[in-house]
Formats: C-alpha cells, structure tokens, sequence
C-alpha cells in the first residue's frame, strides 16, 4: 500500500491548489473492495472538502515539508 498521508499535512494538488488532509477513513476496512482506504482532505483556498481513494493520491499529489 502506498504511503498514508498524515492528518495536518500540506500537499500540492498538480492543477496548483494547496489541501490539508484532514482524516483517512475505512483504514480498517473488512472489504477494501467497496470501501478503501480513502483520504478527505480540504481546500486551503476555500474550505471545499473533497475524497480521494489512496491508490490514487500520490499520482496527483505532492506534500509540501
């Protein structure tokens, strides 16, 4: 599995907005296929809260240390 972001990190989006993960949801999931481990993470910009499967975070995203 790849890395899990963590809950208060800064990451990059590639269209050029900034997000803040907020939690990672179904980590303990009896049936990944139809609940992933998912990241809810929020618009820095305006507060949008969005969701993202981990399998395809770091193909978008980039944190910023």
């Amino acid at each position: 599995m790849n890395d899990i972001p963590k809950a208060g990190s800064i990451w990059d989006h590639k269209n050029g907005s900034m997000y803040t993960v907020l939690m990672i949801s179904n980590r303990t999931s009896d049936r990944p296929d139809e609940y992933p481990v998912t990241v809810i993470y929020e618009r820095l910009s305006d507060g949008t809260v969005w969701s993202r499967p981990l399998s395809r975070w770091h193909s978008s995203f980039t944190e910023i240390k």
